[in-house]
């Protein structure tokens, strides 16, 4: 029985090339489904598949190249992805967002 190992659904083709190109390297054999009918509904969507035996080494080899690739990617376009910066953009919002309801109350408790 076969496993999808990767869903080439939005991968850009530098992405899904680099993929089979690290499957190769190591020597998995693989092979690809086009997307069906329904693809656009997120049904039969195009992907990588690999022999049950092969799915353990396969996804340790994809992980080790999307690793690669979003550290290259990143160093390309300079933005470092920062969760400290996403944690501070959802507490000013949540912040805000107290704020802005503090006030709705405030105005609602007045007007009564």
């Amino acid at each position: 029985m076969s496993k999808r190992v990767f869903s080439l659904k939005f991968v850009p083709n530098d992405e899904a090339n680099g993929v089979r190109n690290a499957l190769e390297e190591a020597g998995i054999e693989y092979f690809e489904s086009p997307p069906g009918y329904l693809s656009s509904l997120g049904l039969n969507a195009a992907g990588i598949w690999v022999a049950n035996n092969e799915e353990d080494p396969a996804r340790t080899v994809i992980n080790a190249f999307q690793k690669e690739w979003l550290e290259k990617i990143h160093t390309e376009s300079g933005n470092e992805p920062s969760a400290s910066k996403r944690a501070d953009r959802f507490m000013l919002i949540f912040l805000l967002g107290v704020v802005v309801l503090s006030l709705l109350v405030i105005s609602y408790l007045n007007t009564n």
